[in-house]
């Protein structure tokens, strides 16, 4: 029997985890809505540390055979979370957050939208760090997680 569970739900999965998981910055995804008050700052005008996500899918195959509909299929990806930390606040406070956000996810099972369907996610990495943004206001940290979404299709 096909399994219910599809990668839009397992996408959505790994963005409610972060949700539910973190609430010491504020979170933009891809589409931010144009009436936020954007880039987020403070009581007193001053910027204020963000988060960037990023959840994309990088390939798929066939990991068990069987017949069409009833075969095991591996989804993998990457989940990359961009610290913004203000300019002058260094690199300590955008490790902390990276350590932080990847930890969320760090050798975890979740999704299990039914039996034979659930996200494995892997041993986060984090990047260096970037001195200075674009922009020039920030300072950046990327962690990087590694994702397979196991399901039957």
């Amino acid at each position: 029997m096909a399994s219910t569970s599809d990668l839009a739900g397992a996408l959505a999965a790994i963005e409610a985890r972060l949700a539910a998981n973190w609430t010491t910055t504020r979170i933009a995804y891809v589409n931010i809505e144009p009436n936020d008050p954007w880039p987020p700052v403070n009581e007193s005008g001053g910027l204020v540390a963000w988060i960037y996500v990023e959840v994309d899918g990088d390939g798929a195959e066939i990991h068990a055979f069987g017949t069409p509909l009833n075969q095991t299929v591996i989804d993998t990806g990457d989940i990359r979370i961009t610290v913004f930390v203000p300019k002058g606040e260094g690199l300590d406070q955008a490790r902390a957050h990276a350590v932080a956000l990847g930890e969320i996810f760090r050798q975890q099972l979740f999704y299990n939208s039914d039996p034979t369907a659930y996200v494995r996610s892997g041993t986060p990495r984090i990047d260096g760090g970037i001195a200075v943004s674009d922009d020039g206001n920030w300072v950046t940290m990327t962690t990087t997680v590694p994702f397979e979404f196991y399901h039957r299709a």
